[in-house]
């Protein structure tokens, strides 16, 4: 699924001219990030943009060499298609922002330039320095285990075309989804918003039910139904086994496994989630699932009319604007006893059509810089300034030398982030990830239209979601694994 703006941005690097006979001052390397989507110049009205302007300062003094402005720049479109004619063309920015989805496309399509030659992986900085062969360019390995987490060496530290592995880009957020609740509305439907919050799927089921009697303007949950219905329901999904491809150990090729993995279970609790009829006495008619799916869900969330939902957790901070009357929680279990959801990270990689070493040494250390220490010291910094509730995590804490015991988060929060991370699973990043959202969602879509929910026999409902899949099965082997590879997103 897109992130958040605060995980789409992209930088181009191009170098100044000097023109003989005029006075000229240092070389400087130019420097321009890209927003998505296109709004000009950037507002500082957003935690995003406030970091961003102090972080192009903290660039400018650490790098005095590289000066850097914005530029307009779009590759991912509303309809759900992607305009890559930039890259292809060849002008493109020379910093790239990418995450687990998009990443096999900007590898296949050799979109990206591997870091290997500013990234050492066999010593440590101390042990550089005992061999007298440091170099303050190079990221030695204590450095990037420190940045990248596990659950992402298998996204950018893969083969390439060229059959060898390498170190594609390098991460500067990584986030894992995770359930949120109000506790208000847990409180004024007659539940313990410390002790009720929903550990398995019945409960989730149960709990959001009883939100949704409160009033015919409030809503247990919020979702949708239509082309990007897959991510709001993709807790449920992974926890059910949901695998998007596999190797077939009998041809040796990929194909789409989704009729396979036990998936069933997950897109039958989503529709239910929708469609499960029931009697509403405060509707005073038959109400159809628990779900806002309006255009008016987020602003409903908002205002407080929404029972639960799903949220990024940032690996190392509370997610900003969580309010004092909202309450995290880990996806709750599916009845295999899982509980899965997308880890993802916002990751930045050079651009493989760089020509001169000056300009890509720029790129890479604004790849360095932006996902260091001292940048997540800036964010928290200017986190904690404009969220009174900001916090971050103990091992955050003691990694950055912050030494401010009310900036850490609670005991319970901590637990509910160590659950989360350790049961992320990488967002689809294979062949014909980039569509794999679209395409689960059209068995979403076909089930509600087909009024599956109403069923009362889940077995039924189980059997129709089984057929739909193996015919997804179909369209995925073709559309993802049968084209040329280059072809494929």
């Amino acid at each position: 699924m897109r992130l958040p703006i605060a995980f789409c941005l992209l930088a181009a690097v191009v170098p100044t001219l000097a023109f003989a006979g005029e006075d000229t001052q240092p070389e400087r390397t130019k420097v321009a990030f890209f927003l998505y989507p296109k709004e000009g110049e950037p507002k500082k009205d957003s935690l995003l943009m406030m970091q961003n302007y102090v972080l192009f300062d903290a660039v400018a003094e650490k790098y005095p060499d590289i000066e850097l402005y914005y530029k307009e720049s779009e590759f991912f479109l509303d309809n759900g298609q992607y305009d890559f004619s930039q890259l292809e063309d060849g002008i493109a920015a020379e910093t790239l922002y990418l995450n687990c989805r998009t990443s096999y496309i900007y590898i296949e399509k050799n979109w990206i330039h591997p870091l290997d030659e500013y990234i050492n992986l066999e010593l440590t900085a101390k042990q550089a320095r005992q061999q007298n062969v440091y170099n303050a360019d190079i990221m030695y390995k204590d450095e990037f285990e420190d940045r990248v987490h596990p659950a992402l060496l298998p996204v950018i530290f893969r083969a390439g075309p060229d059959g060898k592995k390498h170190v594609w880009a390098l991460p500067y957020g990584c986030c894992v989804l995770s359930g949120i609740a109000n506790k208000n509305l847990f409180r004024q439907a007659g539940l313990d918003p410390e002790k009720d919050l929903p550990e398995t799927w019945e409960q989730f089921y149960a709990a959001a039910e009883k939100i949704d009697e409160l009033g015919a303007d409030i809503s247990g949950y919020t979702g949708t139904s239509d082309a990007v219905s897959s991510w709001f329901a993709g807790p449920f999904l992974m926890s059910a086994g949901l695998e998007y491809s596999r190797l077939n150990p009998e041809t040796g090729k990929m194909e789409s496994a989704v009729s396979a993995s036990g998936a069933e279970e997950g897109f039958d609790f989503y529709v239910q989630l929708l469609q499960r009829p029931r009697f509403s006495p405060v509707r005073n008619c038959t109400r159809l699932g628990v779900m806002n799916t309006g255009e008016d869900k987020f602003q409903a969330w908002k205002e407080g009319r929404i029972g639960m939902k799903f949220i990024y957790l940032d690996l190392s901070a509370s997610p900003y604007g969580i309010a004092s009357d909202q309450i995290i929680f880990p996806v709750p279990k599916a009845p295999n006893g899982r509980r899965v959801s997308e880890f993802n990270a916002a990751c930045l990689g050079m651009y493989s059509r760089i020509k001169d070493k000056q300009t890509r040494d720029a790129a890479w250390r604004l790849i360095r810089f932006w996902g260091s220490k001292d940048s997540d010291r800036i964010r928290i910094d200017i986190g904690r300034k404009t969220d009174e509730n900001f916090r971050i995590s103990s091992a955050q804490a003691k990694r950055l030398g912050i030494d401010d015991p009310a900036l850490v988060m609670s005991e319970r929060d901590e637990k509910v982030y160590e659950i989360a991370f350790a049961n992320g699973k990488p967002e689809w990043n294979g062949p014909g990830a980039g569509r794999s959202y679209f395409i689960l969602s059209k068995v979403i879509t076909d089930a509600v239209n087909s009024n599956i929910g109403l069923l009362p026999d889940k077995e039924k409902r189980l059997q129709w979601f089984h057929q739909r899949l193996k015919k997804l099965d179909e369209e995925i082997n073709r559309v993802c694994f049968t084209q040329p590879k280059q072809e494929v997103f």
